[in-house]
């Protein structure tokens, strides 16, 4: 069944009234505490040593980077620098806009955990700016990139921003800012784009972004409607999984996993990459809706990444580590 509400300004106030009370009426399901120790164990054994290629490579990358800074570990270093210079022979011009973001926002996340490992080298970081230089020069009077590209980019200043302090990083992203936040609160995100949870993610990023360095309470708005609308794509119930998609006789629990698209009928742990900014908002909001969901969506999560699952299962992996090497399971 298809519910609809009515448009309300401001924030579309009845889609984020009516997504709480559907979440606090669902009945959500007893999950078991996650083990961080277990699932990392059990995670750096299967992505360890897969042949990552591309973007994927520095993903893995940070996790064994990150994890060897954090407990160390025989040869989380040298593996991990072994796919970081994977990553660093990616024809990056080759890549999509969004690829490219996240290159760039990677490598600059590698040049700090290098330095934290005690082996500090500037090659990652000269990567990244030269990538950040060229979105920079890519973006339009008005503000926007290419429609599509244009969430993944804002990021991506605000890395670069942090990373140098060049303002002309900062005022590329408040210039994106503007019209991309201002189609998603009209209810134009077709415009853009964003009519999926994929590019309405890095503007919830960026929304909590400005609002801890300036303040300003209309960011903090911001990232709640984000958050609302990231909500549409969650499970708020357990369903029994047909024959047909053969997920059947696992014992899955749905609620609380996200789906590839609004209409889909299979289920993802993409919501995971939600948890540490929805524990930071449940904290500058004190909603304690936020707190709850990211809670639900971690445990989820993790009953996927525990279990052996046909849906990518070294991605799975690879996604619930991030969270863990980050430090923000709960």
């Amino acid at each position: 069944m298809y519910i609809y509400t009515s448009f309300v300004k401001p924030h579309h106030a009845a889609m984020s009234g009516f997504l709480r009370s559907a979440w606090s009426l669902a009945k959500a399901p007893l999950l078991p505490n996650v083990n961080d120790k277990k699932l990392w164990k059990e995670g750096i054994g299967k992505i360890k040593d897969q042949p990552w290629t591309g973007v994927e490579s520095l993903a893995v990358a940070n996790v064994l980077l990150a994890g060897y800074a954090q407990k160390g570990g025989k040869g989380l270093f040298s593996r991990g620098m072994e796919l970081l210079d994977k990553a660093l022979d990616v024809e990056w011009k080759s890549l999509t806009g969004r690829q490219q973001a996240e290159l760039a926002v990677g490598l600059l996340h590698a040049d700090t955990l290098v330095g934290k490992c005690g082996k500090p080298q500037p090659q990652y970081r000269e990567r990244a700016l030269e990538i950040c230089q060229y979105i920079m020069g890519e973006q339009y009077s008005d503000g926007i990139w290419s429609k599509e590209v244009g969430p993944y980019y804002i990021p991506a200043m605000l890395s670069a921003y942090d990373a140098t302090k060049d303002n002309a990083y900062l005022q590329a992203a408040q210039k994106g800012y503007v019209p991309y936040m201002a189609a998603l609160r009209n209810d134009d995100a077709w415009w853009w784009g964003a009519v999926d949870r994929d590019s309405a993610f890095p503007m919830l990023q960026t929304a909590l972004w400005l609002y801890k360095h300036t303040g300003e309470d209309t960011f903090l708005q911001d990232a709640v409607l984000a958050s609302s609308f990231l909500s549409t794509w969650l499970w708020h119930s357990d369903v029994d999984w047909p024959v047909k998609d053969g997920q059947a006789g696992k014992k899955y629990h749905t609620f609380g996993l996200s789906r590839p698209s609004t209409d889909c009928p299979q289920f993802d742990i993409e919501a995971c990459r939600w948890v540490p900014e929805w524990m930071e908002l449940a904290k500058l909001t004190g909603d304690s809706q936020w707190q709850d969901k990211a809670s639900i969506i971690w445990k989820s999560s993790a009953q996927i990444a525990s279990q052996t699952c046909e849906v990518r299962p070294v991605i799975v992996q690879l996604t619930v580590l991030q969270c863990i090497t980050e430090g923000m399971s709960q």
